[in-house]
Parts: structure tokens; sequence; C-alpha cells
């Protein structure tokens, strides 16, 4: 029985690298791919962390790590810091246009970098699970992780969210390992990974306000016990301080201490939040003259700015769509929306039967000082995410609370030792079909889209952005271009940080009127279809929209003719 469990487990995880990997080797350089990973060799090259100082290090370094030894082409010599700079696109640019044909390889490479983290996201997702509901549970909380589209898609990329979600889980599932047996060595794993994870987005700030109320939860829940041990084994105040502090101590060791100590009152922000009524427009700063002026902030200078640049971000607004309108602000169930749709409904079908057992049954039920360390985290992160209105992009922001859902659902395993059979069918027949409706779209699982609103080529009607075009499908451009020497002249207006000769494609800019166009082949990309942009919205081409592509280069570009 124990081998064969083994061998189920070794085979989901080869299959799910397999799939990872299928990913990355059919996917062109992504928007922010390329200024992640310039950004990451810069790190390592110049000791410098002020390229893309928006998000935290630690996955661009590990991708970046293996391409330096592929002797690519950097410059370093212009990087533009005023306040309002996002420098790492424009070196994106030039870094692709230094390495020409060999960035996309450079770019595989640092993939196959950041591999091993949708693995720890995995290895976390089945070792909660099975000491929560046991092996059959965490079998098929292995599977969700495994062959969840979301994980497969950024999970063979080097932007961090699969990254974040990885070590986010489990340094929650080592501090739920704390609070039941609060040894030095637990405590200093959990401390360890909470710095880790803080390391990978700055999402997961809200830890240290919810590890907190999960360990006073905890100490009420032991007061309350009749146990005769556990008084004695209750997580003290002097552990939890050490947890947290260590996690300070990790995130400015993984900056290098730069900066840490500053004055809060020498900073210039951006943000209104943090600088000030005018900071949009004038550098301010809301606590200079105030008695924090001179408050050391015990936090990176670069991860400082960082803040306050998507602080600012968020302030400002930018275009956002969903469900065929744009407005210039967000939806507060985007995310809950978006997960929803770009989930097999099959898993979802898991997820209501979970619902149902646990209300129905009290043996799928955690006690409630266990289950708060496994709830709390992903329901702050989506109130976090949820309060962000200022604009709505990217549905892989949620990603954290995907391995939290994954174990949660996993307590349909106990239905396994239930004596209703037809509950145990309908349970693996749901996994199946979860499994089977994500396979049916790999390598596109970028573009996946479920069944219940029309898969991949209908999602453009729900989300745009990189939630179906990301520049993903460039080289699938050329590969038709090459397949069809007979579509000339083409027409192309295709989103991406990089133009469609970049590639190799041989194509002429749209004409400036989308409504009078001259006959000819036209390769149209989604967002630019609708007209989309981060900073404006263009009128589109209501003469393709509603029209079916003659043919499609992937998922994301669609291919027409104008006899």
């Amino acid at each position: 029985m124990v081998s064969r469990h083994v061998a189920h487990l070794a085979s989901v995880t080869v299959g799910h690298v397999f799939l990872v990997l299928l990913c990355v080797s059919d996917t062109s350089p992504l928007h922010n791919e390329l200024g992640h990973l310039p950004a990451g060799l810069s790190h390592w090259q110049t000791g410098s962390l002020q390229l893309y100082r928006v998000n935290p290090p630690l996955v661009r370094m590990l991708a970046a790590f293996p391409v330096l030894w592929a002797n690519p082409k950097t410059d370093w010599t212009e990087v533009d810091d005023s306040p309002r700079a996002r420098p790492e696109f424009s070196n994106g640019v030039q870094f692709a246009y230094l390495n020409g044909e060999r960035t996309q390889w450079l770019c595989t490479l640092a993939r196959w970098g950041c591999i091993p983290l949708s693995l720890l996201g995995a290895w976390a997702c089945y070792r909660w699970s099975h000491e929560l509901y046991g092996p059959r549970a965490a079998l098929v909380s292995l599977y969700l992780w495994c062959f969840c589209p979301l994980v497969l898609a950024w999970g063979a990329t080097i932007v961090p969210d699969v990254g974040s979600a990885a070590f986010g889980v489990f340094a929650c599932y080592r501090f739920w390992k704390w609070l039941k047996q609060p040894t030095l060595w637990q405590g200093i794993a959990a401390g360890a990974l909470l710095g880790a994870a803080e390391l990978t987005k700055s999402t997961w700030l809200v830890l240290f306000v919810i590890w907190p109320v999960c360990w006073a939860w905890h100490r009420i829940s032991v007061r309350r016990s009749t146990a005769p041990d556990a008084l004695s084994s209750r997580p003290s105040v002097l552990g939890l301080a050490g947890i947290l502090l260590l996690g300070v101590y990790i995130l400015n060791l993984g900056y290098g201490f730069d900066g840490v100590g500053h004055p809060l009152g020498q900073f210039e922000f951006i943000s209104e939040t943090l600088g000030g009524e005018e900071a949009h427009d004038i550098p301010g700063n809301r606590f200079r003259g105030s008695i924090l002026e001179d408050i050391p902030i015990p936090l990176p200078y670069d991860y400082v700015r960082g803040l306050d640049v998507q602080k600012y971000d968020f302030e400002s607004g930018m275009w956002s769509y969903l469900r065929g309108e744009f407005r210039r602000e967000g939806w507060w169930y985007y995310y809950i929306y978006g997960l929803t749709i770009k989930t097999p409904v099959g898993f979802l079908g898991l997820l209501l039967v979970a619902i149902g057992l646990t209300i129905d049954q009290k043996r799928y039920r955690v006690p409630v000082q266990e289950g708060v360390v496994l709830w709390l985290p992903p329901l702050a992160v989506l109130v976090l995410l949820s309060s962000q209105a200022g604009f709505n992009f990217h549905i892989r922001y949620a990603l954290p609370v995907i391995p939290f859902f994954c174990i949660a659902i996993s307590r349909v395993g106990l239905a396994f030792d239930s004596s209703r059979q037809w509950l145990r069918a309908g349970i693996i027949l749901l996994l199946a079909a979860g499994v089977v409706e994500s396979l049916s779209v790999v390598p596109h699982s970028l573009s996946f889209f479920n069944v219940a609103v029309g898969g991949p080529t209908q999602g453009h009607w729900h989300l745009l952005d990189s939630n179906v075009d990301w520049g993903q499908d460039l080289h699938r451009l050329k590969q038709w271009q090459d397949d069809h020497p007979e579509a000339k002249p083409l027409y192309a207006d295709v989103y991406g940080i990089l133009p469609p000769k970049s590639f190799g494609i041989e194509s002429l800019p749209v004409p400036h009127d989308p409504k009078n166009l001259p006959p000819g082949w036209y390769a149209i990309s989604l967002n630019r279809l609708h007209g989309y942009s981060h900073h404006h919205i263009e009128p589109g081409y209501p003469k393709f929209l509603h029209q079916e592509p003659v043919d499609r280069a992937g998922y994301s570009i669609g291919i027409y003719r104008i006899p």
C-alpha cells in the first residue's frame, strides 16, 4: 500500500514537472519577464537592488542565477532612479536587443531555475493535507496544485507569484507546526520561512498581523482545553516575537541590510498615503516635522520605496476590464470572479463537495485553533487585493490563496474511507474531469478559461491583460507566417514589450483608422482587439471583434483576412 502511494506521489510530481517544461518551451518571453530577468542579473552583477524594487528580489535572483553562466550581454550604465521611474522595463527592452535571438534561450534557462519553487508548493500542500486529513487527502491536494492551470502557467515563468504562493503556504505550515509543538527548531523554521516569503512578494506583510491573531486564538483555545498537557504546550509570546523578528532579519538579510534604519522623515514618497496630498506631483513626506520623523525604519530602503511605488500605482488608477466593461478603477470581486473562471469546473465541484461535507459531518472539520492558520492568510490576501480598487489587471496576484484552497478542498479525501460508494465515485469523477480540462489546454495554460465560460477562445469577453494576452504567442505567429508565405501583406498589432520584428516577423503596422482597413492579412492580439492598454483605451477593432478569425497563433493572437 505504501509503495503504491509513493509511486502515485512520484508520478503526479513528475507529470507536473513535464507539463511545466512544456509550457516553458512553448511560451515567448512575457511582458514582465523581460523586466525581472535583467533586474535579477543586475542584483548579482552590481549588488544593487534598485531595479524592479516594487517586488522583492528572491525569485528573480533564483531565476537569474543559471543565466549568469550563459554570459548574457548586459549594460547598467544608464538606470533611471528618479522617484516615478520604472527602469526595469526599458532595461528589459535593452537586454532583449543586446542578446537578440538568444533572449528566448536565456528566458528558458531562467524559467528552469524557478521550477523548484512550484515543487516546493506541491510539497507544502501534500504535507499539510497529509497531517490534517491523511494520505488520500494529501494526494487530492497534490492533484489540485499540480494540475491547476494558473500554477502550470505561472510556474513556467520567472514572475514571482508561484514562488510567493509556495513560500507563503510553506511558512504558514511551519507556523502551524510551531503552534502545535512550540520547540526552538519549529520556531526557527517558521521565522526563516516567513522571511523567505517576504522576499518573494510584499503581499505577505499581512502575516505579521495574521500570525499574532492565530497565536492569540490558539492560546485562548488551549486555555479552555481540558487536556492535561494542554497548558504545558502553549506557544509563548516570546516565541512568537522571536519568529517575527527572525522574519524581519531574513528580509533585511536578503537586501544585504541596505538602508535598514533609514529615518522615516528622510524618505521622498510619491504616494499620497505616505507623501501627502501633493505627492503625486511633488514627492513629499507626510511624517516630516512630526514626532515620527526620526524613527528608524527596520526595513531595507529599496523595499520601502517599492511599497510606496505600489501604493502610488493603485492611487493613480489605471484602466481595468471585466466582462466587456472598461473603467478607471477596479471591482472588489474581480479576483474572486477571475479565480472562479480560471479554475477547471471539476475542481470547483470538489470545492462545493468539501463545503457540503464540512457542514454535514463533524469528521470533515478541523479544530478552530488549527483551521484559523489555514483560513486567515488566504482570506487576508483576498481582502487586501479586493480593497486595492485603483485598478485590476492580473489574476496571478491571487495565486497565494490557491495552495490554501487546495489543502482545504483535500478533506474530500476522507470520503474514501466512507461506505458511500457514490460519494467516492463522484469525487474521483470531479477530480479526473478537472485534470482533463486543464490538460486539454496545455501548453497554453496561460490562456485557460473553464468550459462554463466557453474555454480559452471566449475568455477575452471576461478578462484581459496577462490573463489572456501577454506576448506569449509571438513565436507562434512567426511559425504561422513561415507556414503561410501567401499571407501578404501581414499587418500586425500585438501586445507585448517587444515588437514583432524582434521575433523575425515581417509585418506592417496596422493603419491608424481601424474602420477603413486595406485588403490583407491581420494578426491582432486580444488586448489590442479590444483597444486595451494599461494607460489608455483606443477604439480597438470593431470590424474583427465579433468575427471568428480565419486562424489563430495560440489563443492570444487572431488571424483575420480582408479580401
